[in-house]
């Protein structure tokens, strides 16, 4: 009993993700299907797309575009702060209600931000079409800033992050209802 609920707390943020991008690649696959576009994975599992790996995870080709999308996770509800050094690190937030409110931000190790390569295994029809470098969040995390000298400057969808246009599941959808 006590190893099924450890169990469940310690894998409760990896099956929150494999929920959540399981009802991504449902909403996807039935948004390119309607649309008539076509999708082209990089790898057989492209839905448990990691953080760490280098490569876009699929290809969505449209009649005159191409989106070379590389899935980005945050494990837990946590925030994400970019630096101006190329550098990036965690938030993580913890609230206590009482008395009186008290709200802590916990900060990570900064890291280097990852340089992604959304041009590998690239089909040569995607030459001819424009060529849009999508950093699918999914599941999304609380914020994602950006420091500008010693500002936070808040990024939403359509920004850029990592070296693609930010997205969540639910944003890249409607941008490709829009195409």
């Amino acid at each position: 009993m006590v190893a099924a609920l450890l169990f469940a707390i310690f894998a409760y943020p990896y099956l929150r993700i494999f929920f959540k991008r399981l009802k991504l690649y449902r909403k996807l696959y039935r948004t390119c299907k309607k649309n008539d576009y076509t999708v082209y994975p990089t790898h057989r599992f492209w839905f448990f797309g990691r953080n760490g790996g280098k490569n876009a995870d699929l290809y969505i080709k449209t009649s005159d575009t191409v989106y070379a999308v590389k899935l980005f996770a945050m494990r837990k509800h946590r925030g994400i702060c970019i630096t101006e050094g190329g550098m990036y690190y965690r938030e993580k937030y913890l609230s206590m209600t009482g008395v009186s409110r008290l709200n802590f931000i916990f900060k990570s190790k900064e890291k280097p931000c990852p340089e992604y390569n959304f041009r590998c295994q690239m089909r040569d029809s995607f030459y001819k079409a424009e060529f849009i470098l999508v950093l699918l969040i999914n599941p999304v995390s609380v914020n994602i800033y950006r420091m500008n000298k010693s500002q936070r400057i808040p990024l939403t969808a359509g920004d850029v992050m990592f070296g693609g246009v930010i997205h969540s599941g639910q944003s890249f959808v409607k941008a490709l209802n829009k195409e």
